[in-house]
Formats: structure tokens, sequence, C-alpha cells
């Protein structure tokens, strides 16, 4: 986690938005969409994590749902489903998965722990409220979502911790979008990702959702996208949500090297060496997406592009010739160019987007570091690997 305080946020700070995170969150007896926001793990039981959050007064959902995996499409769904990746999971008879969601307090992190074992519960007793009388049993309800949550591929590709091991297995990076037209071009025709599931319900309540699973090149585990058909009756929904994030990059951002903002560490990180970066980087301009370059060890660079959401991701992988000429040109091999110092890529609208490698020895941040910094300012750029 980054607390990046000093750097701008924009109208809205991030401590604002994490108070709309808790107050949306806290609770946790209603659906809300704000849960469709998380990092997924794979659990070989959800016992352990019930009885922790029990224990320590922990609000969380549990959740019932199967994947696509069923051959069979009921026959009411015949008619409406477009392909059997198209379909709902109350339209199937897939394998059934039990969630558990928890939101992290005053951050904006939630998890979703997957499970094939369904924990135990107290059965709903509203007077079973003695830990020793429910033996760890769950007071919380488990609902039944119709959604797939997450697709039978991703599911068998992410594997599970061995027998008995509480171990939680990466299963994928789930987003919330308002625009999942504009998502699926960022994805697919950007980052070259495929679309490894899709799926509809056309309800006009909270249940009514879009959801996409992409699969970007030599990525591991895939990205879950879902657009609600229906907010919450919550002010600051998902569309609030993004324009606080996207309006930050807009009001901080000077350049590939200037203007880096708080929202920018809302990042996953992706390297693969499919396709250059740089490729992307030029996609991203043309498309009009900001994206940061920041120097790592000796001549790499980590990029940060922003999303429709106002999340970020950070690629990694190699560029081309023509590519490092460009980056260097930028000032991105700038020794001054390191994102862990806070004060590189804040607050410095004094840097241009013509800025130069050799205006580095200039920067008044830098000038003010200890002796030790301002004596590594004296070489301006190093020579750069082949690779990002």
């Amino acid at each position: 986690m980054v607390n990046a305080k000093d750097r701008p946020a924009g109208n809205v700070s991030v401590s604002e938005v994490e108070t709309h995170f808790d107050a949306r969150l806290t609770d946790m007896s209603t659906y809300d969409p704000f849960m469709d926001i998380s990092m997924m793990f794979y659990a070989n039981s959800l016992q352990t994590y019930v009885e922790a959050f029990e224990r320590d007064g922990i609000p969380y959902m549990l959740l019932k749902w199967r994947d696509n995996s069923g051959s069979n499409i009921i026959d009411d769904c015949a008619d409406t489903a477009t392909s059997a990746s198209s379909v709902s999971s109350d339209c199937t008879e897939g394998s059934v998965f039990f969630s558990l969601i928890v939101h992290v307090p005053h951050t904006q992190i939630n998890f979703e722990l997957v499970s094939s074992l369904a924990p135990e519960t107290a059965g709903g007793n509203a007077n079973v409220t003695d830990a020793k009388e429910r033996n760890g049993a769950s007071e919380r309800p488990i609902f039944e979502d119709p959604t797939v949550r997450m697709s039978h591929i991703a599911l068998s590709f992410a594997g599970s911790a061995p027998p008995g091991s509480d171990d939680l297995v990466p299963l994928a990076i789930s987003e919330a979008t308002s625009d999942m037209a504009t998502v699926t071009e960022y994805y697919t025709t950007i980052l070259s990702a495929d679309v490894d599931y899709d799926s509809e319900d056309s309800d006009d309540t909270i249940d009514g959702y879009t959801m996409k699973i992409f699969r970007l090149p030599g990525a591991p585990m895939p990205v879950k996208v879902v657009q609600r058909h229906v907010e919450s009756n919550y002010a600051f929904g998902v569309t609030e949500l993004e324009v606080a994030k996207n309006s930050a990059h807009k009001e901080s951002y000077e350049s590939p090297i200037c203007g880096f903002d708080q929202y920018m560490d809302n990042h996953f990180d992706l390297t693969q060496y499919d396709y250059p970066v740089d490729e992307w980087t030029t996609r991203l301009s043309d498309y009009g997406y900001k994206w940061h370059c920041n120097r790592v060890g000796f001549g790499s660079l980590d990029i940060y592009a922003t999303k429709p959401s106002g999340d970020v991701i950070q690629l990694d992988g190699y560029l081309t010739d023509p590519g490092i000429d460009y980056m260097l040109n930028l000032g991105c091999y700038n020794v001054s160019n390191v994102l862990f110092h806070m004060c590189s890529q804040g607050k410095c609208s004094w840097k241009s987007e013509n800025y130069s490698p050799g205006d580095s020895t200039d920067d008044p941040e830098d000038a003010s570091s200890s002796s030790t910094d301002a004596s590594s300012a004296t070489t301006a750029t190093t020579v750069p690997q082949r690779k990002l």
C-alpha cells in the first residue's frame, strides 16, 4: 500500500474516496456495486476466514453461485442466449462455488475469496450470538447470486493450494465500470486482450449487469469487469468514482515525467514480451489516455497508463530501438525521474513536456536533496538496456 499524501489528488481526496467505500461497505447486508472492485483469490476453504472475521467482528458477505461449466442451457434461456459463453449462472448447470467478500476499512480495497466448499453457517438464527455456541459458524446468510462470478476456464487455470493449506491463490482482478463499451475498446484494441467470457442480464435492478472477462497478453490471471445496470441509492457511485480519479489525472498531468497523482497508485502490473510496450504507449496517446514513465534500476522503465475507470495499469516488458530513443528524449531515463522519490513526479509543474535529459541537473527539488542525492544527479542519463 502507498500513502503519497503530498502528491496531488484533484478535487476529491483519497481519504474522501475511502470514506465513501467505508460508508457503502460497512454493513455488508446487501450487494453493492463497489463490491465488484476487488482482488479475487481461490481458497481451499472459507471456514478459517469466517471464523477469524466472526471473532474480530469484521463484516463480510457470503454468496453462492455457479460457473459456466454446465453443458446444458435451461430451455427458458435458450432463445435469449447468443452462445454458451454468454448466459448467466441461473441458465446453466455449472459447478457451485461460494464467495466471501470483505472490505479493508479506510481503504479502496476489497477481497473476494472463492471456494468450492460451503462455509458453516448458523442458519440465520438471530438467537445464536455467542461464539462458543456457534462453534465458528457464520451468523451471516449465504445469498444466491445469479452471476457467473468467474469463468470455468479461469478457475481451472488458477488451480489451488495443496490440500489442507489455508494459502490463497490469486484468481482474478475485478473492476467496476459505468461504460463497458469503452473498457472493451481499451483492453482489446489498445492492449491486445482477448475476451475469455461475456455475460449479460437485462434486469433493470442491481441484479442486471454486463460482465466481461479479459485475458491480457502473457497474463497469468484475467481481469473481470462488471457494469451494473442500476446503481445503489448512495450518492457517490461508480460513475462519480471514475470522475474523481480521471479528474485528478487531468488536473495533475504535465507530461510522461511530471504530475504523477495519488490515484496513479491504484494499479496492477502486467509484464509480458509479446508486444513492445512503446507500441502500446503510442496507442494510448492516440486514444487520449495519459501515461507516465518511471526509471528503475540501470536503464529500465516502468510505464503507468491510465484506464477508463481512472485506475492504472503498470506495463513492463521490452522496447523497440525507436521506442528507447523516444523515451530517452522525453526524459524517461533521467536519474532524477525515479518514482519512489516523492518529489520526482508529483508537484513538478515547473517541468514541461519538452523536458530533455540534460535538464535533470537543474531540478530545484533535487538540488535541495541530501549531498548524496545531489552528487548522484551529476550524470543526467544512463545507457538504457534493450528491455523495459
